[in-house]
């Protein structure tokens, strides 16, 4: 059983269940903020914002990921959309490298 069979290698002699048209068939309310990505597709700032908005993250917090992305972007860091169903970013880490970087509001 899984949320969403994104993987799609598994043996052929095994059933695989998506939970998430268990839940939709027999209670669709539980699964309603919840949206429907298409397995394997990188997350991009427009879409992260987008569910942080539909789960009610505050004013404060999307501007703080907003400035964190532009951070990462302007230092040559990243941001690394990743591909899973809850929303991730990722930045390097520049400890040990010659890479300068001038911090926010500095």
């Amino acid at each position: 059983m899984c949320w969403i069979d994104d993987w799609g290698q598994w043996p052929k002699n095994l059933r695989v269940v998506e939970l998430r048209e268990e839940v939709r068939s027999k209670c669709p309310s539980i699964i309603e903020h919840i949206s429907d990505r298409e397995p394997g597709m990188p997350w991009n700032i427009d879409l992260f914002i987008e569910r942080c908005t539909k789960n009610g993250l505050s004013e404060y917090h999307l501007k703080t990921i907003q400035a964190l992305v532009e951070f990462a972007k302007n230092c040559n860091l990243g941001p690394e959309w990743l591909t899973d169903a809850k929303g991730s970013f990722a930045v390097r880490d520049i400890r040990g490298s010659s890479s300068k970087c001038t911090p926010m509001g500095a």
